[in-house]
């Protein structure tokens, strides 16, 4: 099975204890599956990675839906929810959208830009 390229990534900040490390996030390209769009992404964590996907109608719907997921997994994880991670500052949001329903768990910049 081939799969698809990455098509963006982004690399955040993590405070654990007194070392900052780093969180790749990696977005691939999405992919038809049946009549429908998936558009898988990682979260690299230190010490582990989280896998999921966004599923859509078509390519679009996928992405979007997929950065909206990552959004709600970056901002409900422990060190979002700690304040312990930002894309440029610990605490100041990760540039990543969320549903409407959830923009309380927003931080920092997030709040304003979405």
């Amino acid at each position: 099975m081939i799969l698809p390229a990455p098509i963006a990534t982004r690399s955040l900040v993590l405070v654990e204890g007194r070392e900052t490390r780093r969180v790749e996030i990696v977005v691939f390209a999405p992919e038809p599956v049946g009549k429908d769009y998936n558009c898988r992404y990682e979260i690299h964590w230190p010490a582990e990675v989280w896998q999921n996907h966004g599923l859509g109608v078509d390519s679009i719907q996928a992405l979007v839906l997929a950065l909206h997921k990552i959004g709600v997994d970056l901002n409900s994880s422990e060190a979002g929810k700690e304040g312990r991670l930002g894309w440029f500052d610990p605490g100041d949001g990760v540039g990543f959208p969320v549903p409407g329903k959830v923009r309380d768990v927003l931080r920092g910049r997030d709040r304003k830009l979405f």
